[in-house]
């Protein structure tokens, strides 16, 4: 039976050194606890606040970069719609202001939002969700509903 030193269950309780993990669901979840990079949503923000979280954790939030080819007919470019001078990739929109465009050189997102992404805390993980999208915001095509929802779904 897998025994699980430093980690913690679900619920938050430290698993056990001593007790063995003896149903199929404990153990499903020692594993999966094992392999998690980051840490889930916190339970206050909203569904549409955690999957948008969980998207910048595994950076496939719906940039024009990845909008080109999913919705071509909207995003019919990769280009940032700011400054329209290089590719509109999380990171880029992230610190590409209409005043002050990026540089193109920018590959990485910046520390607060790498630091963000690996935070358990509710104020941190909103103000990261914000923040993203508020540079959404700025990307919208004129005619797109945000953040590419179809106009006659409800948010």
């Amino acid at each position: 039976m897998p025994l699980n030193p430093g980690r913690r269950s679900h619920e938050g309780a430290p698993y056990s050194l001593l007790t063995p993990l003896e149903d199929y669901g404990t153990i499903l979840r020692w594993y999966r606890d094992t392999r998690r990079r980051f840490p889930a949503p916190h339970p206050n923000l909203t569904r549409s606040e955690g999957t948008l979280y969980r998207q910048i954790q595994t950076d496939s939030v719906l940039t024009p970069v990845l909008g080109r080819h999913i919705a071509p007919a909207i995003y019919e470019t990769s280009k940032c719609t700011v400054c329209r001078a290089t590719r509109g990739t999380l990171a880029h929109i992230l610190q590409c202001a209409p005043q002050d465009p990026a540089p193109s050189s920018i590959r990485e997102l910046p520390v607060t939002v790498r630091r963000a992404i690996t935070s358990s805390d509710y104020n941190t993980q909103k103000l990261v969700v914000q923040c993203v999208r508020e540079a959404l915001e700025r990307q919208r095509v004129g005619g797109a509903s945000p953040l590419g929802r179809s106009a006659g779904r409800p948010t």
